[in-house]
């Protein structure tokens, strides 16, 4: 009798949290190399199982992959040589992001994830030099035998 409508989409975002750290490195090139005519947009639309299916005409993946099934997989983590390279200073307008954890707490949620340690073994951290991944000789995290 009645069509019905398009479920509605359940909220979704993101939140701080986690183990990943990000820099921001001041640019050593300067304004005048960047053409700013030369600009683009970016959409990022984050949806639901639902929606993705809809979307996409896919079935959604089982489930986001955790640090947790990341590492047991050996899959590679890394870790970037970046000393000397500065840092621009934290945005005091970011500064009061809490984390899922944090949030749940608040309006008195259990633990709605995994946060146990994961146990990355160091052969998975690959370490990003100048030279790339692995870096090459004279990189500045290069590590020199010495005489002891």
């Amino acid at each position: 009798c009645c069509a019905s409508a398009a479920p509605a989409g359940a909220e979704r975002g993101f939140a701080a949290g986690g183990r990943m750290r990000q820099e921001i490195f001041p640019d050593a090139h300067g304004i005048d190399t960047w053409d700013e005519a030369q600009a683009g947009w970016l959409y990022v639309h984050i949806v639901n199982s639902m929606a993705y299916r809809e979307i996409t005409g896919e079935e959604p993946p089982e489930t986001p992959i955790s640090a947790r099934t990341y590492t047991e997989h050996g899959l590679p983590w890394f870790d970037l040589c970046d000393e000397g390279k500065g840092d621009v200073a934290a945005s005091e307008t970011l500064a009061g992001v809490k984390s899922v954890k944090e949030m749940d707490a608040e309006k008195g949620f259990g633990t709605q994830q995994d946060d146990g340690t994961v146990e990355v073994k160091a052969g998975q951290v690959k370490w990003i030099g100048a030279g790339g991944i692995g870096g090459k000789a004279g990189d500045p995290c290069e590590v020199v035998d010495g005489e002891w």
